[in-house]
């Protein structure tokens, strides 16, 4: 209690100052604009401190939904290095980042990784002095099936007996009266419990004091990219040739490069723009997969999952949702309506290749003929 006094003082000092600057009569104009950026950086800073308090809160109390889509960790990891170069220059510190070239998809909440990735880098930072490098890498682990992340860093390091407390709530490598370096030592703790809602888990090791640590968290991929990496493109492309896709979507840039990427692997695609006349698209084309925007002009796609629902000749027919839409409720509604499946714009094409492989292979499965023994 008392370092969570300290540090939510801390801000109060210069934000009164701050607020007694702006009151003083004649005021020019570069220190009102001086006096406005201290309260802005200093609400900015108590905001987090909060922001970190709730959260752990929130993940012991069990009340964090994580709103799931598929998520590239590798291109989020390049965003949030990127996000935090200027705060890493401006401490003189150099930021490598080794990024896998691959997606790596993870079905997981994006804002929550990216506050993951950010916690971690900020860790390392705080703890690593001028002019020290700071390591982050992506990659898949031996198996192929998980995601590895790893932050390494040059600084300080943690002492062995601390090692195993590092994720908990307010512990922290040091805390002398100064606290030089500030902080409840909350970003750890929620990374910790981010990470297992994720279905992960996070490490810490380090060679000791002065010798650096690194931080490394792994999660499972999605199941569509385990799919993807484990079934050549050549391959899906042969099983899936003689299927029949039917593309529901109102944008023409989209539907066409959609269809380009379809055509791409081998199956025979149509396209439509609107809802209106969606069942007498449906028995003319004959497809196996629907692919349907969710805001169609006429008639949306939740009222074509509706009438395809009711229609006992297609029963079997697949639809697949792909939405600009897609908090949890989204996802709740579609799958009320009838959808199978729904994804969340931008669907990485691996990702979309994958899934619509899958399910052709399920659907030609039943519709293989049984034996009697």
């Amino acid at each position: 209690l008392a370092m969570l006094a300290h540090e939510l003082r801390n801000p109060l000092g210069p934000m009164l100052n701050a607020t007694h600057l702006l009151r003083l009569p004649g005021l020019e104009d570069d220190t009102s604009a001086r006096a406005t950026e201290i309260l802005d950086r200093q609400v900015g800073h108590m905001a987090r401190l909060l922001d970190d308090l709730l959260d752990v809160s929130r993940i012991q109390a069990g009340k964090i939904q994580l709103v799931r889509e598929a998520v590239d960790v590798a291109a989020l990891a390049r965003e949030v290095a990127g996000d935090h170069q200027g705060s890493f220059q401006s401490a003189g510190l150099i930021l490598e980042l080794a990024a896998s070239g691959e997606p790596l998809l993870v079905d997981g909440d994006r804002a929550r990784l990216s506050q993951i990735i950010g916690n971690i880098l900020s860790n390392a930072a705080k703890f690593s002095q001028r002019g020290q490098c700071i390591h982050l890498r992506t990659g898949r682990d031996a198996s192929g099936r998980r995601l590895v992340l790893t932050v390494r860093d040059e600084g300080s390091g943690i002492e062995p007996a601390l090692l195993d407390r590092i994720f908990e709530p307010f512990v922290q490598a040091e805390t002398p009266l100064a606290r030089p370096r500030g902080g409840l030592g909350l970003g750890l703790a929620v990374v910790k419990g981010l990470v297992a809602l994720h279905g992960g888990r996070v490490s810490a090791t380090s060679g000791g004091p002065g010798k650096g640590a690194e931080f490394s968290l792994e999660l499972p991929l999605h199941a569509g990219q385990i799919a993807a990496a484990s079934t050549p493109e050549s391959t899906i492309a042969a099983r899936a040739a003689p299927e029949a896709i039917l593309v529901f979507e109102d944008n023409a840039d989209a539907a066409e490069s959609l269809r380009v990427v379809l055509a791409s692997a081998g199956y025979r695609v149509s396209l439509e723009a609107t809802g209106r006349d969606a069942m007498a698209a449906i028995k003319r084309v004959r497809p196996t997969i629907v692919l349907c925007d969710l805001g169609l002009p006429e008639r949306d796609g939740y009222a074509i999952a509706s009438d395809v629902r009711a229609d006992p000749d297609w029963s079997h027919l697949q639809l697949i949702a792909i939405s600009g839409y897609g908090s949890a409720d989204d996802q709740v509604r579609s799958s009320r309506a009838g959808f199978d499946l729904h994804l969340t714009k931008p669907v990485p094409p691996g990702l979309l290749l994958a899934e619509l492989s899958r399910r052709v292979a399920d659907a030609a499965h039943a519709r293989a003929p049984v034996h009697a023994i």
